[in-house]
């Protein structure tokens, strides 16, 4: 896969990659670091690489090659090893089945003796239930 398609791969996966230049004590190489970012601004996964440096700059070719590296680094983290980012959906909470006679004393109303069904119409003894 090209360069080009492996930061569509990260990028279609919901990472995007920051780099950082730091000094090394290392007089020759300088450390470039990719970091992998998820969506919510946190770095999920990081990887430094050495790059040449002749005088005090980075020579382009090292840097070329250590960014293509640190991306199929970054192509294959985020394919294999970091699940997808996603919004958790919370369970809903169990309820506890509650009696009738508590269920209707909740709302205010008062029970006594035993609870049947009560139409607002009144049922005549012809009509076939």
């Amino acid at each position: 896969m090209s360069v080009t398609g492996k930061m569509q791969a990260i990028s279609s996966r919901g990472f995007r990659l920051q780099w950082v230049v730091t000094s090394s004590f290392d007089s020759d190489a300088d450390l470039l670091t990719c970091e992998i970012v998820d969506g919510m601004g946190s770095v999920v996964a990081q990887e430094s690489r050495p790059i040449r440096v002749r005088g005090a700059v980075i020579t382009k070719e090292s840097e070329v090659a250590q960014r293509d590296a640190l991306i199929s680094w970054a192509e294959d983290v985020t394919q294999y090893l970091i699940p997808p980012p996603h919004v958790a959906i919370p369970e809903p909470p169990e309820t506890a089945e509650i009696p009738a006679a508590e269920e209707n004393a909740s709302h205010g109303e008062e029970i006594s003796g035993p609870v049947s069904h009560v139409d607002d119409a009144p049922v005549q003894a012809d009509d076939p239930v």
